[in-house]
């Protein structure tokens, strides 16, 4: 379960267009989940990931890609697999996921 974690979605959506990630971005996250630990949706603490609003590969391709590291494009949430099926990732990805895809 740990490396299902661990796993960046991000990367792997982004290899399909051809986009390489920043390699700032792994100090971008740490300082990011240090300075907002907490899930944005529930508050949860523990398996929390760091995730663009404005998807990092979407924002390269359109000729932004220092939006893949700014705060104000970055949220944590959380990605909880518990009693109440919590996985805000999950649940915001497939809203915002909606407006891009249809």
């Amino acid at each position: 379960m740990e490396d299902q974690q661990k796993l960046d979605r991000g990367l792997i959506e982004a290899a399909r267009f051809d986009i390489a990630r920043s390699p700032k971005w792994p100090a971008v996250e740490k300082k990011h989940l240090k300075d907002y630990p907490y899930c944005e949706v529930c508050g949860a603490v523990g398996s929390n990931q760091v995730h663009h609003i404005f998807p990092f590969h979407y924002c390269v391709s359109l000729g932004r890609p220092d939006l893949e590291l700014d705060q104000r494009n970055l949220i944590t949430l959380c990605e909880n697999q518990g009693a109440r099926g919590d996985n805000h990732h999950l649940l915001l990805n497939s809203s915002v996921a909606s407006i891009f895809h249809g």
